[in-house]
């Protein structure tokens, strides 16, 4: 299923021109947690790497090293239509981070 599929299905109703210059993730559709006002795509850290995991059979440290040096290193240099990662907060049922 492609982003803006995603997207619509979510209740966010963007059509390919609304999102043509904005860029993808290859093959992280999985990750894609949302998008902002002016069309940037929002992607989970966390999901990141279980997508890296399942697609490249990476461990953990693997997929992490992999899109640190390569996708979050090329960010500053996509233009105004990169995506942008977040780092979710974990927390307990109390709140607190486990």
């Amino acid at each position: 299923m492609s982003e803006i599929e995603l997207l619509n299905m979510s209740g966010i109703f963007v059509d390919e021109e609304d999102l043509a210059d904005t860029y993808y993730i290859d093959d992280a559709e999985d990750a894609l947690v949302g998008i902002t006002d002016d069309n940037q795509l929002v992607y989970s850290y966390r999901k990141l790497i279980d997508v890296y995991m399942k697609k490249y059979g990476n461990t953990y440290e693997e997929a992490a090293d992999d899109i640190n040096y390569n996708l979050l290193r090329s960010l500053p240099y996509v233009g105004e239509k990169a995506p942008i990662i977040i780092w979710e907060i974990e927390r307990g049922t109390d709140g607190v981070k486990d």
